[in-house]
């Protein structure tokens, strides 16, 4: 009869939610629920110490044997259970997932003697986490090093659903590119004049990745197809380091030195065939690596950075990046902790074009300069109610020029006889773009009971968008321009509930969205102009355009039906 009605109770949900009619926040911690049993009545033991093992964080039983540890960064740990009378029972290998639930199980052996005596078990990572409420894979930080990748991109492709086109753009379940949201240590990280992110970001400094595709929960916006939410790591209590070099020149492209140590002996067979010459000090191919330790004993720092300069397998074509990252963690008091992480990154490359096969060093090259700090603070009120402050700023630079010319110097490219080869001029592209976003992410979560998780938010984003563009700029070109600076605004706020049953996980939630562009815009795309009776062409007068809002509401379910297997279901605008 229970199973009945569990069942019921499922379908009900799907029933109701299928014929329904129809910027961004992050989790960064994970959370710890579970029971406490005498082993040989089965009963629940009340009052029993909960405490994760190298942390101030812990909790005690209720009545029922039950117990729920919040604010838990991502990562591995040991989870310790005491209490008088019992031995203690401890499990290690506890894997903490941001914005999931690991459920643990102990039950306690008594002992009639005051002995020192302890049960150890070793925790076995789930296959399926029974509180995914959409398409989930998550990517620890052992994962990450131990992979034969080294750009996010190459992580994200060995996932499913991750594919690249002919371009290397990447989609996600067939969407298009730059659908996909990228969250740093909470906060969204995007050019807003093209939506996307510089995928310039060292695989050392994260801690955790979680990638969500398809649906998802109230606290994400501003994205499609899915969200790749990266936990940067803190700096440990002991000093550690690691470095990595890797060669890009061992292949067989007949445009590549055969010798992978440039400027050893062939240097000249490496010049002749590409147009790029930087000194041989960036011929390093991939050069990374990272460091951390304490500066005392509640304060920590964590740095990494890298180096690559590769060149494309066709002639003059090339790509060099630099990235430098950094963070110090203050932990203030046990319920109090204060971070600060900065990173700059560059990249900078020329795809190969046939047409400037002979003249690649007037094609135009593109580099794009980023850097962002972000402040957050988590203050931890009580075992039920923790929040999170975040306020960042990120600054975004795209530059695309013929070497170091202004528009005004470029000349036309002329084919001469070979009629397809450009032989004189440059190409027809100058960029200067800078945008810079400042936001402001409050976030609170509470328990309210074993069963329910409230967390809502709000967030304040304002945007600086400066824009230079020219197009054909010699005399008898297009000269096609865009100049100018704008400063549009965003605001959201969401709230939702996580209702966690053993044969139901239930996300439901609302988002509220609003957008100022603080433009101008032609009343009537169709007629932004007019010839007047003296055949004069006069542009139509343009008016404010009127700001954007949008309630979205989600709902994610999970119904565990064996311990390998659950069924999902979503709902959602987005």
């Amino acid at each position: 009869m229970k199973n009945l009605f569990r069942n019921i109770v499922v379908t009900c949900f799907v029933i109701v939610f299928t014929f329904a009619p129809a910027s961004n926040f992050a989790g960064t911690t994970g959370k710890i629920s579970g029971t406490v049993k005498d082993a040989d009545t089965n009963e629940p033991l009340p009052g029993c110490n909960i405490v994760i093992e190298g942390t101030d964080l812990g909790a005690a039983t209720n009545v029922d044997g039950q117990f729920v540890i919040l604010n838990i960064t991502p990562g591995i740990y040991t989870v310790r259970a005491s209490m008088i009378g019992y031995k203690n029972y401890i499990i290690s290998n506890v894997h903490i997932v941001a914005d999931f639930t690991t459920q643990l199980e102990y039950l306690m052996e008594a002992q009639i003697l005051e002995m020192d005596e302890e049960i150890v078990v070793t925790a076995e990572r789930e296959l399926i986490r029974k509180d995914e409420t959409s398409k989930v894979a998550i990517v620890s930080s052992e994962e990450i090093l131990n992979m034969p990748v080294r750009t996010l991109q190459g992580i994200l492709t060995t996932k499913a659903g991750f594919t690249t086109d002919a371009n290397g753009d990447l989609h996600v379940r067939g969407g298009r590119t730059g659908e996909l949201a990228y969250m740093v240590d909470g906060v969204k990280m995007e050019d807003p004049l093209y939506g996307e992110y510089s995928e310039t970001f060292n695989k050392d400094a994260i801690n955790e990745m979680v990638i969500i595709s398809g649906t998802f929960n109230a606290e994400y916006g501003d994205a499609m197809s899915g969200i790749v939410n990266i936990i940067t790591r803190d700096g440990g209590d002991a000093f550690h380091g690691r470095l990595e070099y890797t060669s890009p020149m061992l292949n067989n492209s007949p445009y590549r030195s055969s010798n992978p140590f440039p400027g050893v002996e062939d240097e000249s067979e490496y010049t002749e065939t590409s147009v790029y010459d930087r000194s041989v000090v960036y011929m390093l191919g991939t050069l990374r690596g990272s460091f951390e330790g304490p500066i005392f004993s509640n304060l920590t720092f964590f740095l990494s950075g890298f180096v690559s300069n590769e060149d494309s397998y066709l002639p003059h074509g090339y790509s060099l990046a630099r990235d430098g990252f950094g963070k110090i963690t203050y932990f203030a008091s046990p319920t109090l902790k204060l971070a600060l992480s900065g990173q700059i990154s560059q990249s900078e490359n020329q795809g190969y074009s046939h047409r400037w096969k002979y003249l690649s060093q007037n094609q135009t090259h593109s580099t794009i300069n980023t850097n962002r700090q972000v402040l957050m603070l988590t203050h931890t009120i009580n075992s039920n109610l923790f929040y999170i402050v975040n306020i960042s700023r990120f600054e975004n630079g795209l530059k695309v020029q013929v070497q170091d010319k202004l528009p005004s110097e470029y000349e036309i490219g002329k084919t001469g006889e070979t009629v397809y080869f450009y032989v004189q001029g440059d190409d027809s592209r100058y960029a200067d773009n800078q945008t810079v976003t400042y936001r402001g992410i409050v976030d609170a979560t509470f328990q309210a009971n074993n069963y329910h998780q409230f967390k809502t938010g709000l967030q304040l984003v304002s945007h600086n968008i400066n824009v230079y563009e020219e197009v054909d700029p010699w005399p008898s070109g297009a000269q096609f321009k865009d100049d100018y600076t704008k400063e549009p605004f965003e605001f959201a706020a969401y709230i939702q509930d996580k209702i966690e049953y053993d044969y139901l996980i239930v996300n439901v939630g609302l988002r509220y969205d609003y957008v100022d562009p603080k433009a101008t815009m032609w009343p009537d795309i169709n007629r932004f102009g007019y010839f007047d009776e003296n055949n004069n062409w006069i542009l139509a007068e343009e008016v404010e355009v009127e700001p954007k809002t949008q309630f979205s509401p989600r709902i994610g379910l999970a119904h565990p039906i064996t311990e390998d297997a659950v069924l999902h279901f979503a709902y959602g605008h987005f």
